[in-house]
């Protein structure tokens, strides 16, 4: 099942492809550079990196909580690339 890489969030409708290593960073758009977001967390990580953004969200648990999707919990990134 399909789930955003960055907090589990399961919805297929809402999630969107993001960079790891973001375009305005010198990443690619290659399939082990693009990994499944929701829209809040690929709104919220902007140009960090995927570990920048993980780190961010441990510093501040507060802002990083999802409005519609309040309740889940910060998983460990899974940078799987798209095409598997």
């Amino acid at each position: 099942m399909l789930c955003c890489s960055y907090c589990g969030w399961p919805n297929l409708y809402d999630l969107e492809a993001d960079h790891v290593i973001p375009r305005s960073r010198g990443g690619s758009t290659v399939s082990w550079n693009l990994v499944w977001a929701c829209k809040w967390c690929n709104r919220q990580k902007g140009d960090k990196t995927g570990d920048e953004y993980v780190a961010w969200r441990r510093v501040f648990p507060a802002l990083a909580t999802h409005g519609p999707y309040h309740g889940y919990e910060l998983i460990p990134p899974r940078y799987y690339p798209m095409s598997s």
